[in-house]
């Protein structure tokens, strides 16, 4: 598959332009990466509020997206935290 070239950006000048920004996620113990976890967050979330228990939708999470159950409860407890 093809890479689309979204810009030219050096990563130093990316970096400078969202250095608060990154201090701020450094600080907070927030992983760059969480992104990637949205969806399933908001799965979880639909889930839970329906009365599943987390067992239950952890496992069927791991299924769907091919992430480790433990995967899964690291990110939850990280998605839970408050900050």
């Amino acid at each position: 598959m093809k890479k689309t070239k979204l810009c030219t950006m050096k990563v130093a000048d990316f970096v400078k332009i969202n250095a608060e920004t990154m201090k701020l996620l450094s600080r907070l113990d927030i992983k760059t990466s969480d992104f990637k976890y949205n969806d399933i967050f908001a799965e979880y979330e639909k889930m839970s509020d329906r009365g599943y228990k987390v067992t239950y939708i952890v496992a069927l999470l791991s299924e769907k997206y091919s992430i480790s159950e433990a995967s899964i409860y690291r990110m939850l407890k990280r998605f839970r935290r408050t900050i």
